[in-house]
């Protein structure tokens, strides 16, 4: 069912972006499901805690199905996270072979589209807009309160 965000993923991915946002993380999350909706993996950025530029939500979520189904290709899997991938994940999920990659709020920058016809994969946003504002709104805390801050971000008790 490719282009539907059902309950489960909703939740799921707000529940690892809620994480990242109470362990100082940018509030970015992604999940890689099969062809029947079956969430495999799910991850979140650890760029901060991890101290590596490359541990967005996509790739963590790529490694980990790697990892986990001990496999070098996720033909037949698809991808859902809450922001449009940047070009570095772009490449990442290139590489996967992921069947499609959908995303709920679109970048300010829109990286990712402006590559799509480059690449042979399904892409493209979904959500219903409560879902967008949700997640935009999440990002926008995160970002305000880090600026407000000066770099710590307080546990997130509003979108629990």
């Amino acid at each position: 069912m490719i282009g539907f965000l059902t309950k489960n993923h909703y939740a799921r991915l707000l529940e690892l972006a809620n994480t990242a946002f109470n362990n100082n993380e940018v509030p970015i999350s992604a999940i890689i499901i099969d062809s029947t909706g079956t969430i495999l993996v799910g991850a979140y950025n650890t760029v901060s805690s991890s101290n590596s530029v490359h541990n967005h939500a996509e790739i963590n979520a790529i490694n980990k199905l790697f990892y986990k189904l001990k496999i070098n290709s996720l033909k037949n899997y698809r991808m859902i996270s809450t922001l449009e991938p940047c070009l570095m994940c772009l490449g990442a999920i290139f590489h996967s072979q992921l069947d499609s990659v959908e995303y709920i709020c679109k970048s300010n920058d829109g990286s990712f589209s402006k590559f799509e016809n480059l690449y042979p994969i399904m892409y493209q946003q979904i959500g219903n807009n409560k879902q967008k504002i949700i997640f935009k709104e999440l990002l926008e805390n995160f970002f305000k309160i880090l600026r407000d801050n000066k770099n710590e971000v307080k546990k997130n008790e509003f979108f629990v």
